[in-house]
């Protein structure tokens, strides 16, 4: 088995939980709690007779039934390609970073799978050749023959220098490949200003047709009488082979957003898709018609791409926005949105609701998984496709960018709680644990938010050119903002006071119940090269960890991310064997390795500090207690989909959720309690006011979580009296354990 890399973002480490490879023994990856969604969805192809829908993922090939699209098969590995053969036998994958492959399309078994990494590639219409290009390099591969039969180099067309775009020449100069229908010439769009038409039999360059610039989409008649071209400057040139010029076409769709240009399987029309919209030229008469996909009756466009026609039948579809939109042929007009939660399993943007027991995934659609089949409850859209969601410790609340605005939002239901308007969009933000506060940075101010009734709270002054990363402490009443420009300092600000409490030269960190913890790799190598652990405030280190390998120093931070809780670190490093990038989790306190896992799919921690999101066995995205992917706890044996607890003492003090939530107008309050000791709970409203303080006396070690032993609260102020409803603040202390949590009293 193969593995391949992604992409990776400096806002989250990222690894991938389905294979485990370390230098020493590690336990089974435990089973999900929930796996949900599926792998990205990144093209489709109908067959000949139109009976089958090939819908090609990231991470394997699926078969859907076309008429109910429910799925019929699943096999093979993943790509960005997809085509059936003329006679409908055989199902071609490319693209997948490895490998281009063939299935038999009946019994799905691999025919054939050749380790090759192109920049692009072309089937001949017979499929007997295969041209795929390494660099300025074009090979084409004899399936009859099993052998490289052609060699394609040596174009005498110089290169662009650089592109209007600004981009540079890159290795990959071969950009589009196309084969003529009698399968032995080649179409071959380069970086060059010409398209060039090659005989794979002789080797040599047959004809060079001028096009100025470089092309995005390349297409061939069925009848191989011209080929029609997608300049980067925004032109669709039709080009008659064997002509000196080429007549210029309408195809709508701007080259930036163009992503499909094909003709019809009977040549009398050029179809193109692209910006939610799919477009047909009938090349007789040249008129057109124009289908824009929506996501609802009203909603917001579709982005469209990977356009496919279903012969006998009048539909046409494409992929859109990780679902498939389907169209009438005849008239265009959308005709459904086929939605499967493709690329939900896949999203870096999930939370965790414990009160709920429930994982929401953020896109274009938010959806609620339930349960340990992780079925959908519940979905909501977003006027726009949502990134870098941040969520409030408990799950309940959540804050992304939308419209040129910062929102806050209600996770189940969608519903807006606080809007801030543009402007210029704040370059930070952050949501308190409790969900009650928002922070945003910009322009060297850092202002604070009530969530409930918009009002500015405070603005601290901060001297910082930049803020990454920014967030609250557990209390809510303190910012930690790290300036990465320059020399790294961290700084904890009292929001109330507007004083600085710490500043102290550091790394990434992590807010969490017993204070800041942050990495630290020094300039001066007084560490030796390793990473130290350190809780603000205290002088020695907490432990000295390796740096992630095959990363420059000026990236390291880039490359490590720290759990809530402040138990663990995560890092991400490059090995020049296979798997290729690994990710090493090691314990905060003492710096030991706990597990090692390769990297495939997105990992994060989630917001409460107990469980984090990884790449699931189904490919999609699954929710594990933290303990348990690390190996530390035996799970319970209740059932899956439950919170999970350790068959051990309470070793840990912490609060729980209050139950029920919403109340009115009484809840209880759990909490385990490692020590035995004084406690109390203070409840706090919008705007930071202690209305009621619960004093629990000295209270014994152990679980506290059932109604005789938890914290209760009647609803009722200090004074005796009913509060009003709406949202509030309990923090429970114990020792030098402070935590809170938000809650809800409804009306």
């Amino acid at each position: 088995m193969y593995t391949r890399a992604q992409g990776f973002s400096l806002a989250v480490v990222f690894a991938c939980a389905v294979a485990c490879a370390s230098a020493g023994a590690q336990s089974p990856m435990p089973t999900p709690i929930m796996e949900v969604g599926r792998p990205w969805l990144t093209a489709i192809a109908y067959s000949p007779d139109g009976g089958a829908l090939a819908a090609l993922t990231r991470e394997w090939l699926e078969l859907l039934d076309p008429d109910t699209y429910e799925p019929v098969a699943r096999f093979g590995r993943g790509g960005s390609e997809v085509a059936f053969s003329p006679d409908g036998s055989e199902i071609a994958v490319f693209g997948n970073g490895t490998a281009w492959s063939v299935y038999d399309a009946t019994t799905m078994e691999l025919k054939e799978e050749h380790l090759v990494s192109p920049s692009t590639y072309a089937i001949s219409a017979d499929w007997r050749r295969v041209a795929y290009a390494e660099g300025d390099v074009v090979y084409v591969w004899d399936r009859d023959e099993q052998a490289v039969t052609s060699t394609l180099s040596g174009d005498p067309e110089p290169l662009l220098d650089t592109l209007e775009s600004g981009f540079s020449v890159s290795s990959q100069r071969v950009t589009r490949l196309v084969f003529h229908p009698d399968g032995v010439r080649l179409l071959v769009g380069s970086y060059r200003s010409t398209v060039a038409l090659w005989d794979t039999s002789t080797g040599e360059v047959a004809q060079h047709y001028e096009i100025g610039t470089w092309v995005q989409r390349i297409a061939v008649h069925p009848d191989g009488w011209e080929f029609a071209a997608q300049t980067y400057d925004d032109r669709t040139l039709a080009w008659r082979f064997g002509d000196s010029e080429p007549r210029p076409l309408n195809t709508v769709i701007a080259t930036s957003t163009l992503t499909t240009l094909r003709y019809g399987a009977e040549g009398v029309y050029l179809w193109s898709a692209g910006n939610g919209l799919v477009h047909r030229l009938n090349l007789g008469d040249n008129t057109e018609a124009t289908g824009q996909a929506l996501a609802g009756a009203s909603g917001p466009s579709l982005a469209t791409s990977r356009l496919t026609l279903r012969p006998g039948h009048n539909q046409v579809a494409s992929v859109a926005s990780g679902g498939i939109a389907v169209w009438s042929a005849d008239t265009l007009e959308f005709e459904r949105l086929v939605d499967r939660a493709w690329g939900a399993g896949q999203t870096l943007d999930a939370a965790y609701a414990p009160r709920r027991g429930e994982v929401i995934t953020f896109g274009r659609v938010a959806r609620r998984w339930r349960g340990p089949d992780a079925r959908v409850v519940h979905t909501y859209e977003f006027p726009e496709s949502l990134r870098d969601v941040e969520t409030s410790a408990d799950g309940e609340t959540a804050v992304a960018p939308m419209l040129d605005e910062i929102r806050v939002f209600d996770t189940a239901t969608g519903d807006v709680l606080l809007a801030l308007p543009g402007g210029g969009l704040p370059r930070r933000y952050a949501l308190s644990p409790s969900g009650l506060f928002l922070a945003t940075w910009t322009d060297r101010r850092t202002t604070v938010w009530s969530v409930a009734s918009g009002e500015r709270v405070v603005t601290v002054h901060t001297p910082n050119t930049g803020i990454l990363p920014f967030a609250f402490t557990p209390d809510d009443r303190r910012l930690v903002l790290l300036n990465p420009f320059g020399e790294d300092f961290l700084r904890v600000w009292d929001i109330y006071t507007d004083t600085i409490q710490a500043r102290v030269p550091g790394g990434p960190f992590a807010a969490t119940e017993r204070g800041v913890i942050q990495a630290f790799l020094p300039n001066d190598g007084s560490t030796n090269g390793l990473l130290e652990m350190r809780l603000v405030g205290q002088e020695e280190p907490l432990s000295a960890i390796k740096p992630p390998v095959g990363v420059p120093r000026t990236f390291v931070y880039n490359d490590l991310a720290i759990d809530p809780s402040g138990r663990f670190i995560m890092l991400r490093e490059e090995y020049f064997e296979e798997p290729r990038v690994r990710a090493r989790f090691h314990s905060v306190d003492t710096g030991a390795l706990l597990r090692e896992v390769p990297f495939s799919a997105p990992i994060r921690f989630a917001a409460d500090g107990e469980h984090l999101f990884a790449g699931g066995p189904n490919g999609g995205r699954a929710l594990y207690r933290t303990d348990e992917f690390l190996g530390l706890v035996l799970a319970d044996v209740s059932a899956r989909g439950k919170l999970l607890t350790p068959w051990a003492d309470v070793k840990r003090t912490r609060m729980l959720p209050n139950y029920p939530n919403p109340f009115n107008p009484e809840t209880w309050i759990p909490f385990d309690l490692a020590e035995a000791g004084p406690a109390t709970v203070t409840v706090y409203d919008a705007v930071g006011r202690a209305v009621r303080r619960i004093d629990l006396g000295y209270t014994t070690a152990g679980s506290h979580r059932t109604r005789d032993r938890a914290a209760y609260w009647d609803g009722r102020n200090d004074a005796g009296e009913p509060v009003a409803s709406g949202a509030y603040v309990a923090e429970f202390s114990s020792g030098s354990v402070s935590q809170t949590r938000r809650i809800t009293l409804a009306k």
